[in-house]
């Protein structure tokens, strides 16, 4: 059970919260719970939960940090690698205008390669889309 887990539920809270606001990708979310369950983080009784919460992400934000491991969400930064990608690449963006979604695919993967797989795919998608729709 919960309960009986090392890694207290706030703290698991904490690490959902940044995986669903796009700080860090899912792969790294395991990643990181993996390090909170050897770090055997200690609950504290719920008496301020809100403050636990805050501490819980700080903590989080602190580990993800020290690893490297936030997710690159900036606009500007990804438009700039994805420009880097397509121009480097015009046979897969040839491919996805004439109908090939998988060359989307190609080059989505291109652009996690040049980001070191810290880009959120699901922007990538999109920025990919508004840079080669004609």
């Amino acid at each position: 059970s919960i309960d009986a887990a090392e890694v207290s539920p706030v703290l698991l809270a904490a690490l959902l919260i940044r995986s669903e606001d796009g700080s860090i990708s899912a792969k790294t979310a395991r990643t990181l719970f993996v390090s909170l369950w050897d770090e055997a983080a200690d609950a504290t009784p719920a008496d301020a939960l809100l403050d636990e919460l805050n501490a819980a992400l700080k903590k989080l934000d602190r580990l993800i940090d020290a690893q490297g491991l936030r997710q690159l969400n900036d606009d500007a930064a990804l438009t700039a690698i994805v420009d880097q990608v397509l121009a480097a690449n015009p046979k897969s963006v040839a491919e996805f205008l004439s109908g090939k979604d998988k060359a989307l695919n190609a080059l989505v993967g291109q652009v996690m390669k040049a980001s070191a797989g810290k880009a959120n795919p699901g922007q990538v998608n999109q920025l990919l889309r508004a840079r080669v729709q004609p």
